[in-house]
């Protein structure tokens, strides 16, 4: 059993209630990703450097959409991860255990994570969903639901053979 802090109350979970929820956030942001595929939820893309992080994360692409009167956020992130020689995989920043053991050779590694919060009127963070699959599932779908790079190249080629042929008719 573990011990979750609710608005200053401890509550006791247990393993199955922690799975029950997962599976409802895994079921609504499922639902979610439906309405964005059917155009019913529009995503815009967000500048990710306004976006805070840990000193050892980067914020590499951001969405945010309005849905049933609520703003949600939906970020991948690269964290930066060492792996130690010594056998430790240690998910460490600056200060982590490389600088504990400053003889242990690490190497740079990066993790990507997506997360779907929930924001409040100021666009901080109010709570963020659980369910990993479930948000890559979105993610994917948000992305299709961007400018369509296919079609901006068919435009440019387009434009090229437009101007082409007035080209041609001129010199005549």
């Amino acid at each position: 059993m573990d011990q979750l802090n609710l608005n200053g109350r401890t509550s006791t979970v247990s393993a199955s209630d922690v799975s029950e929820i997962d599976a409802v956030y895994e079921d609504k942001i499922n639902k979610l990703a439906m309405l964005t595929s059917r155009g019913t939820v529009k995503w815009h893309t967000v500048d990710a450097a306004s976006i805070p992080t840990l000193s050892f994360a980067r914020v590499l692409t951001a969405y945010e959409a309005s849905f049933g009167g609520e703003k949600l956020r939906l970020i991948e992130t690269s964290y930066e991860k060492r792996s130690s020689h010594t056998g430790l995989d240690p998910f460490v920043g600056r200060g982590g255990l490389a600088s504990l053991l400053p003889s242990a050779r690490t190497s740079e590694r990066q993790e990507i994570v997506l997360s779907l919060c929930l924001l409040d009127s100021n666009g901080q963070p109010v709570f963020t969903f659980s369910s990993d699959e479930a948000i890559y599932d979105l993610f994917n779908e948000i992305k299709k639901q961007q400018p369509d790079i296919d079609r901006f190249l068919r435009t440019i080629d387009a434009a090229v053979d437009t101007t082409e042929e007035q080209h041609k008719q001129t010199d005549k």
